[in-house]
């Protein structure tokens, strides 16, 4: 199954146990690593009172939600983009994080973990996220903004299988997958794909078919190597049943080959 959740949280409500070491703190007075630990006991906390397992932190998992924090509080923006564009997966992607399902909550200008926590689970949004089956692992963050005072972060992802993230490649990302939250069916992991490229100087175009199947839409990934190196990555959501046309820029004008990802299924394609 995929699927990429997007929340964004601004006010507080709701309520929880008082359980969970520094809840109530101030994140500048016990830092980070405390006040996301508050986060990640209160988030298990609301997931075991509605009978469902805590999220495990995974460590790159929490290196992409710090790192989108760091983002928005240093530059000052507040989204589950960038400014440029690219999405909160290209964080999770940067980490080394192989996932086939993600979600993202964030906020801003709550004041400790149990108020942000609060805020989330009284958006109905956010408390998807909160209680989602599909997800297993979790990663969160804080950081210290002068214009917002904290911002805070936690990804949610379901890890791929073994065999697909041994196939999968960590490399620059061009993401131009659609925001909107998603959802597959098991058919997914049965569709195979074929994929042709083609150079122009060094505009590169890649073709796809993606065959017909019970899931209306899948994720594609492509990996651009040339003379033994990535160089590109691209991204996207692709409707089954239809062909899929990918471009990239490339460092150099010479032959390469892509590695398309469909699901489960890889194939390859060569370019002069």
């Amino acid at each position: 199954m995929l699927a990429i959740v997007l929340a964004l949280a601004v006010v507080p409500a709701a309520s929880a146990s008082a359980a969970c070491a520094d809840a109530d703190a101030w994140p500048a007075d016990i830092g980070g690593a405390r006040t996301t630990a508050a986060v990640s006991c209160l988030t298990n906390e609301y997931r075991a009172s509605l009978g469902l397992p805590g999220y495990a932190v995974d460590a790159r998992v929490t290196q992409a939600a710090q790192a989108h924090a760091d983002d928005m509080a240093t530059r000052g923006y507040y989204a589950h983009s960038t400014p440029e564009g690219a999405a909160f997966t290209t964080w999770l992607d940067t980490a080394g994080v192989s996932w086939q399902a993600a979600g993202e909550n964030i906020a801003r200008q709550n004041t400790t973990a149990r108020d942000v926590v609060q805020a989330w689970i009284a958006s109905p949004a956010h408390e998807a996220n909160l209680r989602a089956p599909n997800f297993t692992q979790a990663g969160y963050a804080i950081a210290f903004s002068g214009q917002y005072a904290f911002v805070w972060v936690q990804e949610f992802v379901r890890p791929t299988p073994v065999a697909q993230a041994a196939a999968s490649a960590s490399a620059a990302d061009t993401d131009t997958e659609d925001e909107d939250g998603y959802d597959l069916a098991a058919a997914a992991r049965e569709i195979a794909a074929k994929a042709s490229a083609s150079r122009s100087g060094r505009t590169l175009r890649l073709r796809i078919t993606v065959p017909k199947q019970r899931a209306s839409r899948t994720r594609v990934t492509a990996v651009v190597s040339q003379r033994g190196r990535v160089v590109r990555r691209l991204s996207t959501i692709g409707t089954t049943g239809h062909n899929q046309i990918l471009r990239a820029r490339l460092p150099k004008a010479a032959a390469g080959r892509v590695v398309v990802m469909v699901g489960t299924k890889t194939v390859v394609a060569r370019f002069r």
